[in-house]
């Protein structure tokens, strides 16, 4: 086998070999997308449906799973404490330069008694040297980069925690923006039954004022109520669009209006409230997962005060033509380095990790202080809701009995017509009020859900 083809024969295999070590990652054909899952033709949305497309779809999640990629991808770095560092070069020479025209000499093992000729040596013609080099590095003893190593890890395990609180946190609001359109929707049914019984009163206020049982300025009242009812009802109707389109940001699709279940009150929703807030929710886990990565920083900043041990290794190839490589050498040998004074900046360096240590710690206690806060606060919300709704529901009961008695009596005009527009607004009020309350409740039932979630890993 000539030496060229030798070498261009190791330059190919070399790369292969590497190549087929490497793990296989799974390819997805180009133009290949993800098939959304349809809502009905009615535009109808379930509350499961709406979290199924916010986990698969939402932009954040998307952007949370590429950090949690990305911290693998330097993860996956770090394997070059254990691996070899494996180089091929071609370098091409030429020089009138004594001593280095000797040495390509040498290496070209072509040397002859009259290159020892004090003429030739002082003075040499241009000389020309093809070389080709294959090389590798292998670290035998890097203790400040296996501790490296050990923090890429961690930090790998704390984006996989931050991505799953991003999908708690989504839940959340997919919920929260829900309700939100159900509230919209119930806000819009009660103006519209409210400005229905207001067209019926204006009905009857314009057949009182032609019989001269009324005066202009009622009839006149009851119509700016009929138009202040519209406006209300045109807010709403755009409410609903609004809110509908919050959701569909959430789940990544187009904006559009979706129909979707009456607002209840849920009484399932945070049916048992937990006393403490779980140790195991996601977020802690990924403080804990970052102070175990600051923790193996700072065992590699002092790691890195010992000395180095690498191995290495070369096969060399040199020609005075290009292609020829006749001489072939060798060289091995172990290395050990030691950086005995590096200035102040490995003693500052520890000390910075030190700090940084010492702050993740002082995060973490005050999420937990802020976490217990925030679960006290939502536990006693949610209390006083659920008691607002109880008392609005009688509320809602006694203001439709007293509209529809004053109701009666003004079609026999025993009631002024001023009065009646005083007991429809509270029925108004109080039907919305009721659904603000209900609305209210189930946001803090499904807040407490979040405050207390716990991991799934």
């Amino acid at each position: 086998m000539k030496p060229l083809e030798k070498f261009f024969r190791i330059a190919l295999v070399i790369p292969v070999l590497w190549l087929g070590m490497a793990p296989v990652q799974a390819l997805t054909p180009a133009g290949d997308t993800l098939k959304m899952p349809a809502i009905s033709s009615s535009g109808y949305l379930s509350l499961e449906q709406a979290r199924t497309l916010a986990r698969e779809h939402n932009p954040e999640l998307k952007m949370a799973r590429l950090d949690q990629e990305i911290s693998q991808a330097d993860y996956r770095q770090t394997q070059a404490v254990f691996l070899p560092k494996i180089g091929v070069s071609y370098t091409a020479l030429l020089t009138d330069n004594p001593l280095n025209a000797f040495g390509f000499k040498l290496q070209q093992q072509s040397i002859s008694p009259a290159d020892f000729d004090p003429a030739a040596l002082n003075h040499p013609s241009a000389t020309r040297d093809f070389s080709a080099l294959a090389e590798i590095q292998q670290p035998l003893f890097h203790p400040d980069l296996y501790y490296q190593r050990k923090g890429a890890r961690a930090m790998t395990e704390m984006y996989a925690f931050q991505r799953e609180r991003s999908e708690q946190w989504v839940d959340f609001q997919v919920v929260q923006t829900y309700l939100q359109i159900q509230w919209s929707y119930r806000n819009r049914e009660v103006l519209e039954r409210a400005l229905e019984r207001a067209r019926q009163m204006l009905r009857v206020a314009q057949n009182f004022l032609a019989q001269g049982l009324i005066q202009k300025s009622d009839e006149l009242n009851v119509q700016v109520h009929v138009a202040t009812l519209e406006s209300h009802l045109s807010q709403a109707a755009s409410a609903v669009e609004n809110t509908s389109g919050a959701l569909a940001l959430l789940m990544g699709r187009a904006p559009e209006v979706f129909r979707v279940d009456s607002l209840v009150l849920d009484h399932t929703l945070a049916a048992d409230i937990p006393a403490q807030v779980p140790a195991s929710r996601a977020d802690f886990l990924a403080l804990d997962k970052a102070l175990d990565a600051s923790a193996s920083m700072l065992r590699s900043a002092r790691m890195n005060r010992l000395p180095k041990l690498s191995a290495f290794g070369n096969y060399q190839w040199n020609d005075r033509d290009f292609g020829g490589l006749d001489a072939e050498s060798y060289l091995v040998g172990v290395r050990m380095s030691w950086d005995l004074f590096s200035g102040t900046r490995t003693r500052n360096d520890i000390a910075s990790k030190q700090l940084q240590y010492r702050k993740l710690q002082e995060k973490k206690d005050l999420q937990l202080s802020q976490a217990r806060l925030d679960l006290d606060k939502a536990r006693r919300d949610l209390r006083d809701a659920r008691l607002d709704v109880h008392r609005q529901e009688l509320a809602v009961q006694q203001s439709s009995e007293a509209l529809r008695i004053l109701e009666n009596r003004h079609r026999e005009g025993l009631v002024s017509t001023n009065d009646l527009l005083t007991a429809q607004n509270q029925w108004s009020q109080q039907q919305l009020q009721l659904a603000r309350s209900v609305f209210a409740c189930n946001v803090q039932a499904a807040y407490i859900e979040f405050v207390t979630s716990t991991s799934h890993p």
